[in-house]
């Protein structure tokens, strides 16, 4: 069910309730219009908010509640056109949509079929942790977003399931893939009133906003960090026959990336004091080696030259012992994250308040908390499939 919302100055919100007409009050709205240009206005353009009237809808009179924003999250879409398209197309679906309690969604049965009659149009996509061209890529990018705006809302996660590869616009762990509707992003609003799910695409940057009734106290704050537990190196390159290939030439079929298994971990701050740190989720992103394509008839050759340079290279790892231990109570809100071509390895922490911007809780993937939080920021990447992964 879609639904529109009123953005009011002040950060609250009015739902404007599906397949009803707005009511506003022309008197109150006009004198306050001439107020305005009396007493304020020097010129120029005005933008002022009408004074609308109380619906008398008693069915959508529990919508009336939905007021403050819980979580939110962003990130940077800037690539090629039709990427672009798909991260807008697959957000217009869930715009407005209004999630009632106890109610379930799956992300990709609300933007399926993934196809051009559907608005979606050819872009990069990872089949077998190889970038193709295919229908709908990009679209893990707007499940990712909505990921960390639920996180951030405290809203129960039924499914997530990471990409085959790390992606460039979240950190590890913070990435959410879809594919054929068998890898799923699926929430639950266990809350116990509905929410409103606003999408925003503006300037090639994608915020995700969920809007409801605010129950948590103002003095709680929650910090998100990635953390890599192991880094495991590409190994020694492949290579494959092509007809189409010069004898002595070689072409780079698709790039080397390196592996990462890595958590995401949650910290919980009542006045500024940790109380309590939570492992979210736990990731495993596959390390591939160079692919190049070459003439069959230096295939043998290739091959015997690449297992005779140095085996001790191939899946070597790097791993540490126990995930870091978090001592600082200190907080950097972070809700745009920006696209990178290189997944960093840097720690990424990500925070948020739980008044009006970003929070969340555990989620039902995994809420088991070592003995140890994490220490020091570690990690910061984030595809997989038959069929394609739709997010590269």
């Amino acid at each position: 069910e879609h639904a529109s919302i009123v953005k009011n100055e002040d950060g609250t919100v009015k739902v404007i309730p599906p397949d009803s007409v707005v009511s506003f009050d022309a008197e109150k709205t006009a004198l306050n219009l001439a107020a305005y240009l009396m007493n304020e206005w020097s010129g120029g353009s005005i933008t002022m908010d009408i004074v609308t009237n109380e619906g008398t809808d008693k069915d959508n009179s529990d919508l009336s509640v939905i007021t403050t924003l819980l979580g939110t999250y962003t990130t940077n879409y800037s690539s090629d056109e039709g990427r672009m398209k798909n991260v807008e197309n697959a957000a217009s679906f869930f715009n407005g949509m209004i999630v009632y309690p106890g109610q379930e969604v799956s992300t990709y049965w609300n933007i399926a079929p993934i196809t051009e009659e559907n608005g979606y149009h050819m872009a990069h996509v990872y089949v077998n942790n190889e970038v193709q061209d295919g229908i709908g890529g990009g679209v893990c990018q707007f499940s990712s977003t909505l990921y960390n705006a639920l996180l951030r809302a405290e809203i129960e996660i039924v499914r997530r399931d990471e990409h085959g590869l790390p992606v460039s616009y979240v950190p590890l762990s913070f990435d959410a893939t879809m594919a054929g509707g068998y890898l799923d992003l699926i929430f639950c609003n266990d809350l116990e009133n509905p929410i409103y799910i606003d999408c925003v695409t503006e300037d090639g940057y994608l915020t995700v906003n969920i809007y409801g009734k605010e129950y948590r106290p103002a003095n709680r704050t929650i910090d998100f960090e990635s953390v890599v537990v192991e880094t495991i190196e590409p190994g020694d390159d492949e290579y494959v026959g092509d007809d189409t290939i010069p004898v002595g030439s070689e072409k780079l079929v698709s790039s080397a990336s390196t592996g990462y298994q890595c958590e995401m971990w949650k910290y919980v701050y009542v006045d500024g004091v940790l109380t309590d740190s939570i492992r979210i989720n736990e990731s495993t992103y596959e390390a591939t080696p160079n692919k190049y394509a070459v003439n069959p008839a230096d295939l043998a050759g290739k091959q015997a030259g690449s297992k005779s340079t140095d085996t001790t290279t191939e899946g070597s790892t790097s791993t540490t012992t126990e995930a870091p231990s978090r001592e600082t109570t200190e907080s950097t809100e972070r809700t745009t994250t920006e696209s990178t071509t290189e997944p960093s390895t840097e720690g990424t922490t990500e925070s948020t308040e739980t008044t009006t911007e970003s929070t969340t809780e555990s989620t039902t993937e995994s809420t088991e908390a070592p003995t140890e939080a994490p220490t020091e920021p570690s990690g910061n990447v984030d595809e997989y499939g038959d069929e394609p992964d739709l997010g590269e």
